[in-house]
């Protein structure tokens, strides 16, 4: 091995353990002494400027720039490049902690990074007295975890999610959040002493409470489910670093049965949670939780059949399709093709309350008097949460992604539809020159190839190179309808991801074209059905849009980062 270095000398050597980690060894030049020739100069340059991008997270070539720049003008003045060593050393250890956490620096390259500053580091804090901090922060309440045979889990979730209550209230950055009922008042949903209460939130200020997000994700190297929460009550609730990992599980499957058994963990949390009260300011508040993740967790964990079942949608009975047989049930429950004249009936809460107990001790198959369509509308299994349909989020990053995907896939399927397969296979390629050259985005290595969340706001963006390409395959009322089709999703993409509130009338706006685009879908392009995602988004999205003013805020964005 060392005749081979010797040899080849690699800048860095990648090693795969078997546990799954895998680690980069790279080459680091340490400075022997202070004057050096200009070689040596070069050299300890692009060694400052590797590491300042990887500490900062930019382009390498900006960081070397403005190094050489400031380089230049040491020179030329004659002084010496001095840090804001007051500045840096006023920064807390712990906020330089969560600095190094949050954007993954590893102690070593922090080690690298503090003597570019000078021989004190600037003030910056040493190894020693960040590991001296992170032990103390582990042995607070709040912070404190334990492992078990069932996996690893905060010790008082309900501890934590109160102390990051009292940060942002702290740190003047808890936002007010209101709910609209059902006949169009405002209810306040926070202390109406936070921010500028309206003569509407102090009318309604009997009830508040603070809105705090659940959901699971399955994944990793080694398969996990983790189990997360989030509090609605700040500028940016979907960020990774303002959502608390409070359990992670062991599991190869997210069926019924796994999560039944995660559930007798952390859903006594979560009641405990819900039931109680936080302190915001000083004053008690209720606690409203919302449930995130995607359409197969939100089904499985409602009891729900999920995409086997012929009522799709979780928060209402709208049936798949008319068939021969379901003619009289579709014509009371409603049918999901009708687009937005679906008709569905809204299921409550009071609803999952009956299935839990029907189902107290096992699913519809156990039962010794099965019940009827009317009885069990496609919950066939205990919900593992009782919870307001109304307060299941629509997964708008899920909805951003999958519409995306299916307005590019649907030029192609126009194209083939009408010109044939050659052709299509012709457009297809165009397409993904003009995503890859003009648009400036390329898919994902991992799930399947697809866009990420970014990549969708950008190909929504510009948009408009995408609509001109179909103009020389398909008729021209072809080309129409999808420029129609496109124009209307780059009007509801903005208000879909927005994590700011939105005003009545854009909420307004949003229900007329999610409506528009879905029955022009369906209009337009004969071979295309009403999807899941495209249901929600024009049935569902609409409702909880007016009811929370927003819907970005509740984004899976948080979980799946």
């Amino acid at each position: 091995m060392n005749k081979h270095l010797t040899g080849t000398r690699p800048d860095e050597i990648v090693v795969n353990f078997p546990n799954g980690r895998r680690r980069t060894y790279a080459r680091v030049y340490r400075p022997a002494k202070d004057k050096v020739g200009p070689r040596q100069a070069r050299r300890r340059a692009a060694l400052a400027a590797t590491a300042m991008g990887r500490l900062v997270a930019i382009d390498p070539g900006m960081v070397a720039a403005s190094m050489a720049d400031a380089a230049r003008r040491v020179q030329a003045s004659g002084a010496i490049a001095v840090a804001p060593a007051a500045v840096l050393a006023a920064l807390p250890v712990r906020w330089q902690n969560q600095f190094l956490m949050d954007n993954g620096v590893s102690g070593s390259l922090w080690r690298r990074f503090r003597p570019l500053l000078g021989p004190t580091g600037a003030g910056l804090a040493t190894s020693q007295t960040l590991w001296a901090d992170r032990r103390s922060a582990e042995a607070e309440l709040r912070n404190a975890a334990t492992t078990n045979g069932e996996g690893a889990f905060l010790v008082a979730p309900c501890v934590a999610m109160q102390s990051m209550i009292d940060d942002l209230v702290a740190t003047e950055q808890f936002v007010a959040r209101f709910e609209r009922e059902a006949d169009g008042a405002d209810i306040a949903t926070t202390s109406p002493f936070l921010g500028h209460p309206s003569p509407t939130e102090m009318r309604a200020a009997d009830v508040r409470c603070v809105q705090v997000c659940f959901g699971l994700d399955k994944g990793g190297a080694q398969s996990t489910k983790k189990a997360v929460l989030s509090c609605v009550n700040q500028e940016r609730p979907c960020s990774r670093g303002n959502t608390l990992l409070y359990r992670v599980f062991p599991v190869a499957k997210d069926g019924h049965a796994a999560l039944s058994a995660m559930a007798d963990a952390y859903v006594p949390d979560l009641y405990t949670l819900r039931m109680g009260v936080v302190d915001v300011d000083g004053v008690r508040r209720a606690v409203q939780l919302i449930l995130t993740r995607d359409y197969q967790f939100t089904t499985t964990w409602c009891g729900h059949l999920g995409a086997s079942s012929k009522m799709l949608c979780q928060r209402c009975t709208a049936m798949t399709r008319l068939t021969k047989t379901n003619g009289e049930p579709i014509s009371i429950y409603g049918n999901m093709k009708n687009g937005s004249r679906a008709g569905g009936k809204p299921r409550t809460i009071d609803y999952f309350k009956q299935m839990a107990a029907a189902y107290a001790d096992g699913g519809y198959d156990t039962l010794p008097t099965p019940l009827t369509l009317e009885e069990h509308l496609y919950i066939e299994n205990r919900p593992l949460l009782i919870i307001d349909p109304s307060h299941i989020a629509p997964m708008p990053l899920h909805l951003t992604l999958g519409i995306s995907v299916y307005l590019l896939r649907l030029g192609i399927e126009a194209v083939f539809f009408w010109r044939g397969r050659v052709l299509a296979a012709t457009y297809a390629e165009n397409l993904a020159s003009t995503l890859r050259q003009s648009v400036g985005v390329a898919p994902t290595p991992y799930f399947n190839g697809a866009f990420e969340g970014r990549q969708c706001q950008r190909i929504g963006q510009r948009l408009s190179m995408v609509r001109e390409l179909p103009a020389a395959f398909v008729p021209a009322a072809v080309r129409n309808n999808y420029n129609e089709s496109c124009a209307t999703w780059q009007r509801i993409l903005p208000i879909l991801t927005r994590a700011g509130d939105v005003s009545s009338d854009e909420a307004s706006a949003f229900r007329r074209d999610a409506a528009s685009f879905v029955d022009h879908l369906k209009g337009a392009f004969e071979w295309k059905s009403v999807t899941t995602k495209l249901h929600t988004l024009f049935c569902h999205s609409p409702d909880l849009l007016e009811q929370f003013y927003s819907l970005g805020r509740y984004s899976e964005l948080g979980l799946e980062a």
